[in-house]
């Protein structure tokens, strides 16, 4: 009888526990029912440098928009914003923070106006990705700034679905080259941009979006090769002059020489050059 007792309260017990724990996938449910869709999210990237920050997100309903809040502490400079691996085309704007409404909920509507430093235009799709990724690059100082993405056109658009942000902020650019139709972008650093004799010049390059493994990189002082590749060449300023002061023409060549790994993409990229002057007393 005792026994036929405890098997009895073992299977209510075991009863109670089926009905109470969640299922997988849902903190708050079964997993066939979806969690609550916020009409925002917001995340502080802190202070920005070179190295940048890299993450993924998701827009769980049309009606959400991303905001991304960051700082700039060693301006001027410039930031670039990489959102890709979309499965759907968004809106990305890159906002003063002060212009960043302080109601969550005006953050779909906000327009690119007072305080906005850039938008990124519609993706065409099937280039580079699935969906073409968006870029922005743009001269900041030092202060407070803000990203908002949000889905922009409802028929594409599926909930959940994680896209790739990324965002650095650089020594300031001196010139940026469009391919056009390709989708890609080159742009050219120089710090610093006025060098001393025995300064220690660093020439960059930075390809947009961020597949520089895609290219080979060659770098040029007055059609003079360097004879150092890579996105990043080093040399004194009297060095790099060739000895003679003036201004000098510093010039970049990224050559696509692989497609992006997508057996869907098998173009290759274009050949991008961008060039800036050094001046050197």
């Amino acid at each position: 009888m005792a026994t036929y007792r405890a098997r009895a309260a073992l299977a209510a017990v075991l009863a109670v526990l089926l009905v109470t724990v969640p299922g997988p996938g849902y903190a708050a449910g079964p997993a066939t029912l979806p969690a609550p869709v916020p009409a925002r999210a917001t995340m502080d990237l802190g202070a920005l440098r070179a190295d940048g920050v890299t993450l993924k997100g998701s827009l769980g309903s049309f009606g959400q928009a991303n905001a991304y809040t960051f700082q700039v502490a060693d301006g001027p400079g410039t930031v670039q914003v990489y959102v890709g691996d979309l499965w759907y085309d968004v809106d990305v704007l890159l906002l003063r923070a002060s212009a960043l409404p302080d109601d969550p909920a005006q953050w779909r509507g906000v327009a690119c106006g007072v305080g906005c430093l850039a938008s990124a235009p519609a993706s065409a799709r099937r280039r580079i990705q699935l969906v073409e990724p968006k870029g922005l690059i743009e001269a900041v100082d030092n202060g407070a700034y803000a990203l908002v993405i949000r889905p922009r056109d409802e028929a594409d658009f599926s909930d959940w679905r994680e896209f790739t942000l990324r965002v650095v902020v650089t020594p300031p650019v001196c010139a940026v080259t469009d391919a056009g139709a390709s989708g890609y972008r080159l742009a050219l650093a120089v710090t610093p941009s006025a060098p001393r004799r025995a300064d220690l010049v660093t020439l960059t390059a930075y390809v947009l979006p961020p597949f520089g493994d895609l290219f080979e990189i060659e770098w040029s002082v007055d059609g003079r090769q360097l004879g150092q590749g890579g996105p990043v060449a080093q040399g004194l300023a009297f060095d790099l002059a060739g000895g003679r002061s003036g201004a000098h023409d510093v010039r970049v060549v990224a050559r696509g020489v692989r497609a992006y790994p997508d057996p869907d993409q098998s173009e290759i990229p274009p050949t991008l050059t961008v060039g800036c002057s050094l001046p050197l007393g």
